[in-house]
């Protein structure tokens, strides 16, 4: 199978790549939480009593991090009691927030919280998360990556995909970067890429509402387009948070700077409107479905408007590993490259492991 080798380490290609590999380095450095104090007890419903480390609180279910068995997560309705002298915020569906030491009260399915102003309970279905106060960076980060392949012989067509998530949560903000690589390859032809890199930086206020700063950076060949830079802000809303579901809207404004492959340059301001539908299960197996739609119609390009549709799922198959399908859609009304489609889509497969 002849491939164009030169294609697959492209400058582009390059960039993201490396962005991986720098995330993997930071983990192998980074002060792991393992090594804080495990003084926290729990005691189960069938009497056995477990020491580690509360790590958070999420859909009803307590990850507990211990010396002997890892990272543990146990039902709340299996949990009798609970024993530590640490702090936890507690975030609700209803945009209160709640410091305190989380307890087991007798005879209820409750969460309580032993506040300054005394004990609050709290139904576990209203909990949108809840982590120490020292939680360790580490302890507020979801990250993980996935790798796929697959070869046609008959068409002598193969496709490789690479893609990583980060998320980080605060009760205050919400970091959120992902990247997605694409490289197809056909007998005798040069080879296809398209690369993602998309950058939020959310700051919550109050109401559930939220601004945020956004950037990206992709190239498509399949549209023609070498390189397209973004950055601009968003106002938006939550309509629903809860520890099962995230949906939320958000407007804005955003500049960019885009390349053809033809070596066209332009530059414009466009709109966004944009939509995003998390759905959590973190009960085995972790069931993670991701839905984004975003439209740009141009300020300054009568007629002009852009459109991308990302949905992702996860199963966990065993602890941390995962298998993952992707849809993804773009489309540009007046792509740069006349000769460009209008339109790229597919559906991604591959498996990954998370942290």
């Amino acid at each position: 199978m002849a491939v164009a080798y030169s294609r697959l380490l492209s400058p582009a290609l390059r960039s993201g790549l490396l962005l991986v590999f720098l995330l993997l380095f930071f983990l192998a450095l980074a002060p792991r939480a393992a090594l804080a104090q495990k003084t926290d007890i729990v005691i189960l419903t069938n009497g056995d009593r477990v020491t580690g480390e509360i790590k958070k609180l999420e859909a009803g279910i307590l990850q507990y991090k211990t010396d002997s068995m890892g990272t543990v997560r146990i039902e709340w309705r299996f949990i009798d009691t609970i024993i530590t002298d640490k702090q936890q915020v507690i975030e609700t569906t209803d945009g209160d927030r709640w410091l305190g030491k989380i307890q087991k009260p007798e005879a209820s399915e409750d969460v309580q919280v032993v506040t300054v102003a005394g004990p609050v309970d709290i139904d576990p279905r209203d909990i949108v998360s809840a982590w120490p106060v020292e939680a360790t960076f580490l302890d507020k980060m979801d990250l993980s990556f996935s790798l796929g392949y697959e070869y046609q012989s008959a068409t002598g067509i193969g496709n490789f995909s690479g893609a990583s998530d980060f998320l980080y949560r605060t009760d205050a903000r919400v970091i959120d970067a992902t990247l997605r690589a694409n490289i197809t390859t056909q007998d005798e032809a040069e080879a296809q890429e398209r690369l993602e890199l998309r950058f939020s930086y959310q700051r919550l206020l109050e109401d559930w509402r939220f601004r945020s700063l956004i950037a990206s950076y992709e190239s498509n060949e399949a549209l023609g387009l070498d390189r397209r830079i973004t950055g601009g802000g968003v106002f938006g809303k939550y309509l629903r948070k809860t520890n099962l579901n995230w949906l939320h809207y958000y407007v804005g404004v955003v500049g960019n700077i885009e390349r053809s492959i033809g070596g066209e340059d332009t530059e414009s301001v466009e709109g966004v409107l944009g939509t995003r539908w998390r759905y959590f299960q973190y009960a085995a197996p972790e069931r993670v479905l991701d839905t984004s739609l975003n439209v740009f119609p141009s300020l300054t390009e009568s007629g002009r408007w852009r459109g991308d549709l990302r949905t992702t799922f996860k199963l966990e198959l065993v602890s941390d590993l995962f298998w993952t399908m992707e849809l993804f859609a773009t489309y540009d009304s007046d792509p740069l490259d006349v000769d460009a489609n209008q339109e790229d889509y597919g559906i991604i497969t591959g498996f990954g492991w998370s942290y």
